[in-house]
């Protein structure tokens, strides 16, 4: 009989928890709104070069594309025969799960969408997706920014910018040239954990990863943060002019501040706020910025999670997901 009440209290937290992430992202963005005032934002739109615009949303074509060729390289690890539908309908509805989630961690429910397949060994090739693009984010955009900071910063806390950002750096290369010492690491750690069982299932993913898979990946996420900080900077160019080599430092480390507080869906606020510092730093008029970020978001994000919304309409799809949650 206890069993019912437990179950309810854990229903009731997940809303609550839910509930406080979408107070989060309006209260960010309120905030912002606020500080930036709706009548400048409207007035940035009015005078923009709709050009540029336009070229940040043809990028986002290249950019779907270039997850579906990462992911299917993942797939293949551990289903050689995955299909080119199967890839993309995983990949897109990953999207729509991830919308609604901070961090985009409802990514990983992809897993449920691939047949004849380990899910849990699936989860774990979603987190290599997402380990690498992060390992490229870190790197780049902790010594980014140390750039923008640095004049801004003490002696000492400056110091401990830039031993964080070597720490990064060899951590990143070390993992990419020795990509099974990763797996040696977690397989110790799992000694300790609850579950592992599930979790030794979970780093089995790793068992065909090797030193070319790992570059392959790190080659695949410079490529794709390349593509989405110029699509960044177009769609800052829409609005002012602004110095590019510096802007893109700026906008890596707009994704660093949004990878350590994914504390709102679809990091609605967290983005927008981060946009306005740092690209203040360089010179951007908050409007610029807000409206920039909020562009790259509807662009990268909003349309990929639409179209995998259609897919889940999909009964097939649909009857997969109720399967997955009854278990």
């Amino acid at each position: 009989m206890a069993i019912v009440p437990k179950a309810l209290k854990s229903i009731t937290s997940k809303k609550l928890l839910h509930a406080l992430k979408f107070i989060i992202a309006g209260l960010l963005i309120w905030m912002l709104v606020q500080k930036i005032e709706p009548a400048n934002v409207m007035n940035a739109f009015k005078t923009a070069r709709f050009q540029y615009i336009l070229i940040a949303f043809l990028f986002g074509f290249p950019n779907v594309l270039l997850q579906f060729l990462k992911w299917r390289f993942l797939l293949r690890l551990v289903k050689p025969t995955v299909s080119n539908y199967e890839t993309l309908s995983s990949l897109l509805i990953g999207f729509t799960l991830g919308f609604i989630t901070p961090g985009r961690i409802g990514e990983f429910g992809r897993a449920v969408f691939i047949q004849n397949c380990s899910r849990t060994r699936v989860v774990g090739l979603a987190m290599l997706d997402k380990l690498f693009p992060m390992g490229v984010v870190f790197l780049i955009g902790s010594w980014s920014v140390v750039y923008l900071l640095n004049s801004r910063l003490s002696i000492i806390t400056s110091s401990i910018f830039i031993l964080l950002a070597c720490l990064i750096t060899l951590t990143v290369f070390w993992l990419s040239w020795y990509p099974q010492h990763l797996r040696k690491i977690m397989t110790f750690a799992n000694q300790f954990l609850p579950y592992q069982e599930r979790i030794e299932l979970l780093l089995s993913s790793l068992d065909n990863f090797q030193r070319k898979q790992a570059l392959l990946m790190i080659g695949y996420s410079i490529i794709f943060y390349g593509i989405i900080t110029t699509q960044f900077v177009s769609l800052m160019y829409a609005f002012e002019p602004l110095p590019i080599l510096i802007s893109y430092l700026a906008i890596f480390s707009i994704y660093v501040a949004k990878s350590l507080l994914p504390i709102s869906l679809a990091d609605l606020g967290v983005r927008e706020t981060a946009a306005v510092f740092f690209l203040g730093l360089v010179g951007a008029a908050p409007s610029t910025a807000f409206n920039a970020a909020i562009l790259i978001l509807l662009i990268n994000l909003v349309i990929p999670s639409l179209a995998g919304f259609v897919l889940l309409l999909n009964p097939k799809m649909n009857e997969q997901l109720l399967v997955f949650r009854k278990k």
